[in-house]
């Protein structure tokens, strides 16, 4: 059986979340709208505009210990490149349309903070939706934009909605930084490839910085030979205002109504410091950093940052991780971006007894090998990590690199 209204021809699915709660999990988070596109009647309910806070009762993001949110530029060391997208950088308001065939466009308004991320070397945005979808049904984004040494372009993203996180890639196309992902809905064999553009739209008055910015989302089922619209928001600066996007000083708080396995990744939260063992080919290296993570996406991720000055050709390394608990696809799911290479990793994995076991998606099919990053021995005021890889995966994986984490202090 086939659903009429979908001119793709995707399966039947018996409630109007399958799409962004099921096959969009785990499988491209700015694609939750689709049941949005074909689904969803009736009028677009108004967003909450009050500083950001998409009609939350509460704030519930806590601590940003990124350095690099206050900078006005990239780091010295970052890559000349990320200079492309740097008047993406302030605070704006947008227009986020929904167009589904057939239907009116359905319309909201929301709110987005962006500023450099990983002490520097890429960007950051975190937007807010109190009503996307006209249902009233809220949306947090966290977005990283990085170009790493090879001028490949990267938009990561982790999604409250859909409670997933998307990894798209790609480069500059003219003046437009066009980034593209691909997915099976429902695991069936319907291929859809989605193509994302960022264009600048206007020049502010005398010269001054970029105004508005539009981002198209669109689809195509025929591998790319034609598209349609699915998704823009259009964006307009704002003037800089205090307590935009505001984040608490403690940790923060979890979304009340979250998945009890959500809770699994609670002993991170805090401030530790991380002692590190890496076995290399030629040596093992020890090293120490600061270990932070706090709630994030309104209490529905967990967002880490790890930083150091040990490494004389980074002076400044960072690595920022998110983590949300997809309900749908029963598993964890993480976004590992370092300032090292600016290349991000999309990876998971679930609780197994005391252990919660991470392993990259997809890779290790067809491959005689196993790699995988285990968190044990969790308690109050410590926890450990371990890094095991192996180049035959019926002989047990050794490890390669261990961090040991011991709670630096109750943060404030």
């Amino acid at each position: 059986m086939n659903d009429p209204t979908f001119h793709i021809r995707l399966p039947v699915f018996d409630v109007r979340l399958s799409i962004s709660r099921f096959s969009g999990r785990g499988l491209c988070s700015w694609v939750a709208l689709l049941a949005v596109v074909f689904n969803v009647s009736g009028p677009a309910q108004a967003a909450a505009e009050a500083n950001g806070s998409s009609d939350q009762s509460e704030i519930r993001d806590g601590r940003l210990f990124d350095t690099g949110i206050e900078l006005t530029e990239p780091a010295e060391s970052a890559p000349e490149a990320l200079e492309r997208m740097v008047d993406f950088v302030g605070e704006w308001d947008f227009d986020f349309e929904v167009h589904r065939p057939g239907q009116e466009v359905l319309r909201s308004k929301g709110k987005s903070k962006v500023t450099f991320m990983n002490r520097g070397h890429g960007l950051m945005e975190r937007t807010r939706n109190g009503d996307f979808d006209g249902e009233g049904h809220p949306m947090a984004t966290i977005e990283f934009i990085a170009v790493n040494a090879q001028g490949v372009w990267t938009v990561s993203e982790g999604n409250s909605w859909t409670e997933a996180i998307s990894l798209s890639s790609g480069g500059f196309e003219g003046e437009k930084l066009v980034v593209y992902d691909a997915m099976r809905p429902g695991g069936g064999p319907t291929l859809l490839m989605l193509r994302r553009t960022y264009a600048r739209s206007a020049k502010a008055d005398g010269g001054g910085p970029v105004a508005s910015f539009t981002v198209d989302t669109e689809m195509s089922a025929d591998v790319g030979k034609t598209w349609s619209l699915l998704v823009r928001r259009t964006y307009q600066r704002r003037e800089p205002s205090e307590g935009f996007f505001p984040v608490r000083e403690d940790v923060g708080l979890p979304d009340p109504e979250r998945a009890s396995e959500a809770a699994q990744f609670d002993f991170l939260l805090g401030e530790f410091e991380a002692t590190h063992w890496l076995k290399q080919p030629q040596q093992e290296l020890r090293w120490k950093s600061t270990g932070t993570a706090v709630h994030a996406l309104d209490g529905h991720a967990i967002l880490e940052f790890d930083w150091h000055n040990n490494d004389p050709s980074l002076p400044d390394a960072a690595t920022t991780i998110l983590r949300i608990y997809n309900r749908s696809m029963r598993q964890w799911e993480s976004l590992f971006m370092p300032n090292r290479g600016n290349t991000p990793l999309r990876f998971g994995g679930v609780q197994e007894g005391d252990r919660i076991v991470l392993h990259p998606f997809g890779a290790q099919t067809g491959r005689n090998a196993l790699s995988q990053w285990i968190f044990f021995d969790a308690k109050e005021d410590s926890y450990r990590w371990k890094g095991l890889r192996s180049a035959d995966r019926s002989a047990p994986a050794q490890p390669y690199w261990t961090i040991d984490f011991v709670r630096k202090s109750v943060t404030p």
